[in-house]
This record gives C-alpha cells, sequence and structure tokens, in this order.
C-alpha cells in the first residue's frame, strides 16, 4: 500500500484531479455518513420521515419503532430488525423504499450484535427480497456494500461489481468509493488502483471519502508515513482534511499503540480547524483497545469532552468492546460516563443492565460473568449487577447460570423465591425438555422450595401432561419428591381447565385429595357447565368433601371454622346457577343426595330462589334431604383407574435428555 501514492502515475491521477475536483456536499452526503454513525443515524431517520406517507399500516409502527431507538439511543436491536423482517417477508406488497431501509439497519446501527451475526442478517434480508422480485436499484447494492463495509464482511469488490452489472444497473460514485474503500481495508493495492482508474475514466471527481479511504488503507497496515502523504495530497488538490481523515490516521497509530504520534495528530487537527469530536476520540480508544493496548487508553481521557450524544455513543463502544473481549477497557471507559445518563429509566437498580445484559448475551462462562459481576459491583459501576444477571439468565433460560447467580445472591443474604423458578420452568417446557423440567423441580426441592400449587398448575402440569397420562404425571412428580396429594389436586384442576371433567374425577377417587374447594371450584364448575356431566361433578364434590383438609394451599375458606356441609352447599349452589337453564337442577341435586352430601339451609334458601318458578315438589324434598342432619355421607367410590406400576426411567446423573 506504501508504494500507491509514491508512484508518479497516482501523483499525476491527482494533480489533474485537483484541477476538476468537485465538490458537491449534496452528492457526498451519504458517502461521508460511511464511517460516521451519528451521519448515519440522521441520515436513517430522515429516511423513516420522508417514507412515513408510504409504508403499510402494519408494518409503520415497526418503522417508526427503529426511528425512534436511532435517535434516542443511535443504536438498534436486532430483535427490532427480525420483526420488521417478518413482517416483510409475511407481506408481498414491500416497496423498494421499504427494502432499502431495513438493509441499512444492518450494519453499525446494531452494535451488540457481532459484525458476522449482522452480516448474515444482512444477507438473510437480501435473499427474501430477491426470492420476492421486490424491485432493487443501485441503491439497494451501495447499501449493501456500506453494511459489508462496517461489519468489515470480507467479499470480492470485483465480484460485487460483476453482480451489478448482470442485473443491468449502472454503478455510480458511491458504489466505485465503497468498493475502493474495500480494497483499502484489504490493504489491495492494485484493487485500489483499478478503482481510481475507473473513477477517472469516468470523470467523477476525487472526493474527501476516496482520500479518507486511502488514509486508512495506509495507516490501518501500517504505513503511517503513507497516509501522511494523503494528507499531503489532499492538500494539493484544495481538500481540506476534516476531523475523519485525522481521525482514520490516528487510529492507524492506535493499532500500533503509539500514543506520542496519536497526541499530535489530535493537535494537529485543532490547528487546522477540524478537532475531533468524543466520537473520534472513542473511535481512537477502540483501536488501541482491540490492539492490545488497553493499559494506554486512559491517556486519551484527557481529550473528551462529554459532548450531547457522549453516553450513549460510551454505551455502544463498550457493546463493540465486550465483543471484542476487551472488558477492561469497556469497564474503564465506563467511568467516564455522567451519572445522571447512565441511570436507565426505571432508577438506580439498572444502572448499567446494558453492560451486564451483554455479557450474558455473548454466552460468557458462568464464572466469568459472575467474576465481572461482582468487580462491576465493587467498583461500583453496576450497584446491582448480580440481581440483573439473574434476571436476565432467567428471562434467557439459562439454567446453569441462573442456579449459580441464585448461590451467589444467598450468600450475600438474598432470599431465593419460588417465581424466580418460573421462567426456567416455561422454557424446559416450550423446548419439550420434560427431564429439564423435572430437574428444575428436584433442585426446587432440594432448595426447601416445594412448588406451590400455582407453579404446579402454571408452569409444570400442562407441559407434563402433553407426553403423558394424569396418573404417570403424578408419579414422576411424587419421584421429584412432590406430595401426591399436592400433584394429584394440582393434575385435576388443569384436567378441568381443559373440560376432561371424567378423567380429573378418576383421578380424585384414585388419589383422594380431600379439601381444595376454593382452588377447584371454579374449574369445577367451568368443566360441568362446558360437558353437563353430573356424575363426573358429584364424584369430585364427594373426595372435596370426605374430610376437613389440612394443607397450607386451602384458604381460611377451607379452614376448620367453615363447615364442609357450607363448602358443598357453596358448590352446589354454583352448579344450579350454572345449569338451571338446562333444567338439570333436579339431576345435580339427586346425585348429590345419592353421595350423602348435606349443604346448608342458607343455600338452600338461595337454591330455591334460583330455581324460582320451575321449583317442584320433587327439588323441596331433595333441598330438604340435603339439609337433614340426619343425612350420613355415603362411601367413596373405588377408582377404575388401574394401580399403575408402570416403571419410569430418569436419566441418571450425565445421562442425556
Amino acid at each position: 500500500m506504501s508504494s500507491l501514492l509514491r508512484s508518479t502515475k497516482f501523483v499525476r491521477y491527482f494533480a489533474g484531479a485537483a484541477r476538476t475536483l468537485i465538490l458537491n456536499s449534496a452528492k457526498t452526503a451519504e458517502a461521508n455518513t460511511l464511517l460516521n454513525p451519528k451521519s448515519l443515524c440522521a441520515a436513517n431517520s430522515i429516511l423513516l420521515r420522508d417514507y412515513a406517507t408510504k409504508k403499510s399500516e402494519n408494518l409503520e409502527p415497526l418503522l417508526q419503532r427503529l426511528d425512534s431507538e436511532v435517535r434516542r439511543n443511535g443504536r438498534i436491536t436486532k430483535r427490532d430488525i427480525d420483526e420488521v423482517f417478518d413482517e416483510i417477508r409475511a407481506k408481498h406488497d414491500i416497496t423498494s423504499s421499504q427494502s432499502l431501509l431495513v438493509i441499512r439497519c444492518c450494519g453499525e446501527l446494531v452494535p451488540e450484535e457481532l459484525p458476522e451475526q449482522r452480516t448474515l442478517l444482512v444477507q438473510k434480508i437480501w435473499n427474501v427480497l430477491n426470492e420476492r422480485g421486490v424491485p432493487m436499484d443501485v441503491s439497494h447494492y451501495n447499501a449493501l456494500l456500506r453494511v459489508y463495509l462496517e461489519n468489515e464482511h470480507a467479499f470480492s469488490p470485483a465480484q460485487f461489481l460483476e453482480e451489478i452489472e448482470r442485473k443491468g444497473l449502472q454503478p455510480n460514485r458511491v458504489t466505485y468509493q465503497r468498493l475502493m474503500w474495500r480494497y483499502c481495508q484489504e490493504g489491495d493495492v492494485e484493487g485500489a488502483t483499478k478503482v481510481l482508474e475507473k473513477m477517472r475514466e469516468l470523470n467523477m471527481p476525487v472526493s474527501e471519502p476516496v482520500l479518507n479511504a486511502l488514509v486508512m488503507g495506509h495507516a490501518f497496515h501500517g504505513d503511517t508515513e503513507g497516509a501522511k502523504a494523503v494528507l499531503e495530497t489532499m492538500a494539493g488538490a484544495g481538500l481540506t482534511p476534516s476531523n475523519r481523515t485525522y481521525t482514520l490516521l490516528a487510529c492507524g497509530y492506535a493499532k500500533e499503540g503509539d500514543i506520542e504520534s496519536i497526541n499530535k495528530v489530535i493537535a494537529m487537527a485543532e490547528d487546522k480547524d477540524a478537532p475531533l469530536s468524543d466520537k473520534d476520540i472513542l473511535d481512537i480508544v477502540e483501536y488501541l483497545a482491540i490492539g492490545g493496548h488497553e493499559n494506554k487508553v486512559e491517556q486519551l481521557y484527557t481529550h473528551i469532552r462529554k459532548s450531547v450524544g457522549y453516553n450513549q455513543d460510551v454505551c455502544n463502544l463498550i457493546l463493540r468492546l465486550l465483543n471484542q473481549g476487551c472488558d477492561t477497557t469497556a469497564k474503564s471507559i465506563m467511568k467516564t460516563m455522567s451519572a445522571s445518563v447512565n441511570i436507565d429509566e426505571t432508577g438506580n437498580f439498572f444502572k448499567g443492565s446494558f453492560y451486564v445484559k451483554h455479557l450474558i448475551k455473548l454466552n460468557r462462562p458462568a464464572d466469568s460473568i459472575i467474576k465481572s459481576c461482582k468487580e462491576l459491583q465493587e467498583e461500583a459501576l453496576v450497584p446491582k449487577a448480580l440481581l440483573i444477571a439473574t434476571e436476565v439468565s432467567l428471562q434467557q433460560g439459562k439454567t446453569e447460570l441462573a442456579y449459580k447467580l441464585f448461590n451467589e445472591l444467598k450468600m450475600d443474604g438474598f432470599e431465593i423465591r419460588q417465581h424466580y423458578y418460573w421462567p426456567l420452568l416455561t422454557q424446559k417446557g416450550k423446548e419439550g425438555d420434560e427431564e429439564g423440567l423435572l430437574q428444575i423441580v428436584r433442585t426446587m426441592t432440594t432448595e426447601n422450595l416445594s412448588p406451590s400449587g400455582e407453579t404446579l398448575r402454571d408452569y409444570i402440569i400442562p407441559y407434563l401432561l402433553k407426553k403423558d397420562s394424569p396418573q404417570n404425571v403424578i408419579i414422576k412428580l411424587q419421584l421429584a419428591n412432590v406430595p401426591v396429594f399436592h400433584s394429584a389436586r394440582n393434575v385435576i384442576v388443569e384436567l378441568l381447565r381443559k373440560d376432561n371433567i371424567e378423567a380429573a374425577a378418576e383421578i380424585a377417587l384414585r388419589y383422594r385429595p380431600k379439601g381444595g374447594f376454593s382452588i377447584i371450584s371454579p374449574m369445577l364448575i367451568n368443566a360441568l357447565t362446558n360437558t353437563k356431566d353430573i356424575d363426573s361433578f358429584a364424584k369430585i364434590v364427594h373426595v372435596l368433601s370426605s374430610r376437613q383438609p389440612n394443607t397450607e394451599e386451602d384458604t381460611p375458606d377451607d379452614g376448620p371454622e367453615r363447615s364442609m356441609v357450607n363448602e358443598v352447599g357453596r358448590v352446589v349452589r354454583q352448579a344450579i346457577k350454572a345449569l338451571n337453564k338446562s333444567g338439570l337442577s333436579e339431576n345435580i341435586l339427586q346425585a348429590v343426595l345419592d353421595r350423602g352430601l348435606r349443604i346448608d339451609v342458607a343455600s338452600a334458601e338461595e337454591i330455591e330462589q334460583i330455581i324460582g318458578d320451575n321449583m317442584t315438589t320433587d327439588i323441596s324434598k331433595l333441598l330438604s334431604s340435603l339439609t337433614s342432619s340426619d343425612l350420613e355421607s355415603a362411601p367413596l367410590e373405588a377408582s377404575k383407574l388401574p394401580n399403575n406400576k408402570k416403571k419410569i426411567k430418569f436419566p441418571t446423573t450425565g445421562e442425556s435428555n
């Protein structure tokens, strides 16, 4: 690369270019955004504003949200783009402008993703657009080029150019500038030369982006003298180097760890009335860090002014540094952020949460994450780092990490509560990982956190019943140290929720989980309403009322102070109310009487009111018998379910799922 500008051919070329140089700010605005994310954000925002009247209703809020995120944070997430992509993939009327916007969002605007992941994302989008036959012009190829450059994706500029020409499109000045940039990224003298010659052949002006590419090409490949020669060439061509030009030169020195030369470049930029911005200084910091000179980055902090937008620039830099494994610099630069902005909108608890979340996103080893969180807490950078890490690990279903974080929190005196396990159970359930789910249950019981009824009903039993019979589910939970009566009661609730009242009745008769009216009654009445299965209803009420319960899950209404007669009366009254219009009131009362179940007088009177004009002598006699103190409960029926002697195999420790 060092020979590029030292040849007489290029001296003559640039001398001639100086005479024909055209500096049109309107034409070069897009090219100047190449390595300037602030300008890139503004450009995308303008595009969104202009496009607002063209987009479809479903896509509009998604694109507006992208605009809002770019304005507020200077970045967007992959999830944001995925949502837009899903909408685009589902529609058949996507415009050229829509597709152009989404392509442009796959580069530096997504700093939390690794460059290679961003490239895969844009290629996925590109393929779908081609499959759909979405009209694309040279602007789309230029946008793809920009994303490739921002992601430092390895591609052949020559093949890229051939692809454009095969499509019958005419490459423009921006196309050649970006192809030039790629050759310079690679240090390819011959390729850069060909592009320059082609631009001259087409009478294209040599603008600042081209010369900046040459500065970068020299500086980033160890030829800082060659980079300085480009500055001289720019002066000869009547071009004044911008702050971006000086930043690229300083970044070249940063890769070598040459702080003295960096400071000289910064001073030179000041003298030339092109002072480096905070963003420029942060770029230099980044190249120092990834070049292996993290011990020198703090020497540049004196040049930071903390102007508007500084904190968001730092956030974006930290994400990139963590991607590169430069944790020391990430923590160091975080200390320079203004405290007022370093705290999220929700308050101090989430201060620095983006840092911890990204550590977990990168799938760092659990011990490494815990170590980093402790350091962040000790240095008061993220006061609640361990709590934030725990929350994120639970949200993402990272079981191993969550367990280790639980242990750390317990050592700090923090109480681990049952609902902390819910996201983990949900994750295993959705994955269909039955053994993983049961292992979490065993872990909970080992930690003296036996799953509550809510946990069983909402996060465990529904997933287990998808693969096995109710009876086997109860056995599996028993082997996971859940009491039989407890799991049986909640299996009944889940079966009733699915209107499988007959199966619920058989489980009730088999395991006889007495009590629990407050938990079972709502689902029981609903299932009865939908199925009209009065016999199964009566069987379940018979089991529940066979004696007073004494379990922690029952509410005070189920306690000793309330007569079981009242409980039966209440549920029978609800059943009559639900089925009165169906003319089944007498059937319900008869089924309850056949099992010797008493109801209280108050409930009987309310039932009379519910039945109203449909009251008959037979119903009156039934109510009289049901309220009689002489009525004795009949023995419970035997379950039709066989004794389950099926052996349920559980993997031993170390056995795969």
